[in-house]
């Protein structure tokens, strides 16, 4: 089972993620945080196999919450964001998979299956090289 923990500040967005990502076999939702101090402190307890990370958060915004991660405890790193033109930088900063958040009008079976193949992926590249 691999662990994950969801970093965003908006609640609703907590809950979509959290709500999809449980229904993919392997993979459990252990913490949710609003933030990249919060979140901080819940890898340190916790040690997720991987962390979904919002771009756009308050106090720390996602890009340097990701150099920071990748610089001090290094792990497998989703970022999630409406912002698509930020697609080539976080994978320069760390990130091993990017989703462009739900878009206007598309429905939720496509948001999912555009997060379940990215976190399958994943798991494939973890599986392979561990």
């Amino acid at each position: 089972m691999y662990k994950v923990i969801i970093i965003d500040d908006s609640p609703l967005m907590q809950s979509i993620l959290s709500d999809m990502i449980s229904q993919l076999d392997d993979f459990s939702v252990i913490a949710t945080a609003s933030d990249a101090f919060e979140a901080r402190e819940l890898i340190k307890k916790h040690e997720p196999d991987l962390v979904t990370i919002d771009l756009n958060m308050p106090k720390m915004d996602g890009v340097t919450f990701l150099k920071n991660l990748m610089r001090l405890h290094p792990m497998p790193a989703v970022v999630i964001s409406t912002d698509a033109s930020k697609h080539h930088e976080v994978f320069d900063d760390g990130a091993v998979g990017f989703i462009q958040k739900k878009k206007i009008g598309e429905d939720d079976r496509a948001f999912f299956s555009r997060l379940e193949d990215t976190l399958l992926r994943l798991v494939f590249l973890i599986d392979r090289y561990n």
